[in-house]
């Protein structure tokens, strides 16, 4: 099979994970192909709300646009044919990243590109070029929503994960940590009722319906039976343009049990939320009883 369709940046030919709304991009496909098949270019939410809209829609991503082979072109990098320019387009989520995937029969798997406006913040390594397999995200979708497994340390009553801050300027950032029982702007249930029904509309289903299926799917961690309590190791940090700055979040759950969290990235000046991080329902037990189900 041949090598990933690649995401490049058009002002220098980089490779492009994380860019700013308009910024002007090419699809790199390492091989050719016809010229009226062009590369599809879709959207799709993060992985907890992709699994209620497939549900809805039967479809686990929204088509965007089709761009074509430039042949006036040759890639700075690496052997194939670049597509037509794209300004990367920001869909509306005020905060998450917007994500887009190409598509081109034989070519998989496929780079991942976020837009976003200052800073994405996801778990170690989703920044730096993740890479996904279409024909496996259906089956993978279909089943029962998969919890992170955390451990609690038995002495310290704590566990660790790691995450990487990326931007494609600098912005000065504050980390904080939404959870259940979090207070105000960090509580992420509430943070989940203004952002559902971003993701509705991107989609085109029901916002209403799907806020309730996302409550009905993901009750059991928004309760927070674990009662999360949580930090992040660096606060505040400078984010050099284009390089990730990885940094671990502390959890100190009451008792075993599950939670959701998601790590927000905050302008220090400013106080406006540049950044959420994707939802991730977690679930923690201690060493001797295995994973939480319940």
């Amino acid at each position: 099979m041949p090598g990933p369709l690649t995401w490049r940046r058009e002002k220098d030919g980089t490779a492009a994970t994380v860019v700013p709304p308009g910024e002007l991009v090419r699809v790199q496909v390492p091989g050719p192909f016809p010229a009226a098949a062009g590369v599809e270019v879709v959207s799709l939410p993060e992985r907890a709300l992709a699994r209620l809209v497939y549900r809805m829609t039967g479809r686990w991503a929204t088509y965007q646009t089709t761009l074509y082979p430039d042949l006036s072109v040759a890639p700075s990098a690496g052997a194939g044919v670049l597509s037509e320019r794209w300004p990367a387009g920001e869909l509306g989520l005020k905060a998450a990243a917007t994500r887009y995937l190409p598509r081109l029969e034989d070519f998989s798997p496929c780079a991942l590109l976020h837009v976003q406006t200052s800073v994405a913040v996801n778990r170690e390594g989703a920044s730096g070029g993740l890479t996904i397999d279409p024909g496996a995200v259906a089956a993978a979708l279909a089943g029962a929503p998969v919890p992170t497994p955390l451990q609690i340390n038995a002495n310290s009553g704590r566990t660790t994960m790691t995450y990487e801050a990326y931007a494609p300027r600098d912005p000065r950032i504050e980390l904080r940590v939404m959870t259940p029982s979090a207070e105000g702007d960090d509580n992420i249930n509430a943070y989940v009722g203004a952002y559902v029904p971003q993701v509705a509309e991107e989609h085109g289903v029901a916002a209403e319906e799907l806020l309730e299926m996302f409550r009905e799917e993901y009750g059991s961690y928004l309760e927070d039976s674990a009662q999360l309590g949580a930090e992040v190791d660096r606060s505040v940090i400078d984010v050099p343009a284009g390089e990730p700055v990885v940094f671990d979040v502390d959890f100190y759950p009451s008792r075993e049990g599950r939670s959701m969290v998601a790590i927000a990235a905050v302008d220090v000046e400013s106080r406006e939320v540049l950044s959420v991080s994707a939802l991730r329902p977690l679930a923690f037990s201690t060493p001797n009883s295995g994973t939480v189900d319940a």
